[in-house]
């Protein structure tokens, strides 16, 4: 039997295990387009508007 083939599929940068394999071994050259890393403050804003959000739905659910 032989294996269907799939037709052509666009390249997808998720899917790059060469850039998984650089990471995990500690080869960054292929990582430097990446950009900086986010601070702190963004991801505590991050955290308040979620808990925020999820509040809010919590109370709409309440009073239905």
């Amino acid at each position: 039997m032989t294996e269907p083939t799939r037709p052509d599929e666009p390249f997808d940068p998720t899917a790059d295990t060469g850039r998984f394999e650089a990471f995990a071994q500690g080869d960054d050259e292929d990582l430097d387009d990446r950009g900086p890393a986010v601070g702190a403050p963004f991801r505590i804003v991050t955290l308040v508007a979620g808990l925020l959000v999820l509040g809010i739905l919590v109370v709409v659910l309440l009073l239905l």
